[in-house]
């Protein structure tokens, strides 16, 4: 498993999207990246394949797109992994890592 660290971010400023590539056939697959606060179990934010905020771009080879969006969440350090759950209702988990949300001053 890789381990990621996301730049820490600015609370309110939109967070740029970007491509991922996992170099393996993602067809059928269910991809799932969900942020939680260190230390609490609920989830905060996510990304998904079924909610449409990864978007896969190419299936065969395992590329897909994280959807810019405003993170606009209490400022802290936040933990997430990055999941796959195949055609066959395996799951594997490929990514994990963490971005720190910090405060913004202008509002």
């Amino acid at each position: 498993m890789d381990i990621y660290n996301f730049p820490d971010h600015t609370k309110g400023d939109t967070f740029k999207g970007r491509d991922i590539t996992l170099n393996f056939d993602i067809t059928g697959a269910v991809i799932r990246m969900h942020f939680k606060s260190e230390g609490i179990d609920k989830v905060v934010f996510k990304w998904e394949t079924t909610d449409n905020t990864f978007l896969v771009i190419d299936a065969l080879t395992g590329k897909f797109r994280m959807e810019s969006r405003i993170l606009n969440f209490t400022p802290r350090r936040y933990i997430y992994d990055l999941e796959v759950t195949d055609s066959n209702g395996s799951v594997m988990t490929y990514l994990e890592g963490s971005i720190k949300i910090t405060q913004d001053i202008t509002v």
